[in-house]
């Protein structure tokens, strides 16, 4: 089994600052007629608070799907950071079928919100029916706080994607 690297982050994301309005900090679109049936793909996201405020909470998701941050496959409960903490996901999507009408299985492990090294893991299983992979699909990382302050910041620090290549 080998990887075909399709993107890589080579800067921070865009920082997400002072809303309540949840936000795409990291985003990879498939192109249409990309996720053919039994291809496997794997993607892994760091996520950091860079500045906090008092007792506000992030709330972070993965999401894929056709349009920007509607179908979760990840939720993370929202919870209380400190600057510099840090989030992991750690995903697999697997695709059954490829059509009007697709079929995708996801694996995602996630570390909640902590210090690094220090949360908790999670394993999310998931599986998203009715996809139309014969369109662009969307795979991202939402953020979300629970208080507009101009000291709650978070953001992308690496987002990777890639296709997993059968050995023959």
């Amino acid at each position: 089994m080998a990887l075909r690297g399709l993107s890589f982050d080579v800067a921070a994301g865009t920082a997400h600052t002072n809303s309540t309005t949840e936000t795409a900090i990291a985003s990879y679109t498939f192109p249409a007629g990309s996720l053919q049936a039994g291809k496997c793909y794997k993607w892994e996201a760091v996520v950091r608070a860079t500045a906090t405020d008092s007792t506000d909470t992030l709330a972070l998701v993965a999401y894929f799907g056709g349009t920007t941050l509607t179908t979760a496959v990840a939720t993370l409960n929202a919870t209380d950071v400190a600057d510099n903490d840090v989030v992991f996901f750690q995903g697999t999507l697997q695709v059954r079928d490829a059509d009007d009408s697709s079929t995708v299985v996801h694996l995602i492990l996630t570390q909640n919100p902590a210090a690094t090294g220090a949360g908790t893991l999670e394993y999310h299983h998931t599986i998203t029916a009715s996809l139309d992979t014969t369109a662009a699909l969307l795979l991202e990382i939402g953020a979300d706080w629970s208080v507009a302050a101009a000291a709650n910041s978070c953001q992308s620090e690496l987002f990777n994607v890639y296709e997993v290549i059968q050995d023959i």
